[in-house]
């Protein structure tokens, strides 16, 4: 009886010491995640930023003459696609650590890729529609730029929240 007293509690020290190296490794390997999901939030971010640079361009008339409505067409392209690529990154964040700040920045982005895509797919047609958003574009790339110069996910809960009400303010 002593025997099999002991050799159960060997056994159940053993299941507890490898149920406890699987949790500390799955814990490095989702910090890991975190790292590296954080590092491609960044250069999105600065791509984003770029975003003010549409205003400039719609009030020179970008929209009217046609070389520059083209140059305009690949910035909405671009930002577009940078805009899908946040909106993917900090969903994985956000599944990852349940921080309410990268369901914001996933939202905000989602936002600004929706409507993007909108213009991108009926331009020249939806040109309008950049027109009406000039001043929120610049508002926008200033709150991104916010974000990004706060460093590798040191951002606040605050600032997504601006970013994610002035995308809310997109209007078609």
């Amino acid at each position: 009886m002593k025997h099999v007293t002991s050799l159960i509690l060997v056994l159940l020290l053993i299941v507890s010491g490898s149920l406890g190296y699987a949790y500390h490794q799955k814990s490095v390997e989702s910090e890991k995640g975190k790292n590296g999901l954080i590092s491609a939030l960044t250069p999105t971010l600065h791509c984003l930023e770029e975003i003010t640079l549409l205003k400039p361009m719609i009030e020179h008339n970008a929209t009217r003459d046609p070389l520059q409505s083209q140059v305009l067409h690949e910035k909405v392209r671009r930002f577009n696609y940078c805009a899908w690529v946040l909106a993917d990154i900090a969903g994985d964040l956000y599944q990852l650590t349940k921080d309410e700040k990268y369901w914001n920045l996933h939202s905000a982005a989602s936002n600004l890729e929706v409507f993007l895509n909108h213009v991108n797919v009926h331009y020249p047609y939806a040109k309008d529609d950049l027109e009406r958003n000039a001043d929120l574009f610049e508002e926008i790339g200033e709150s991104i730029s916010e974000i990004y110069k706060s460093g590798r996910g040191n951002f606040t809960n605050a600032q997504t929240e601006r970013l994610l009400s002035l995308t809310e303010g997109l209007s078609w």
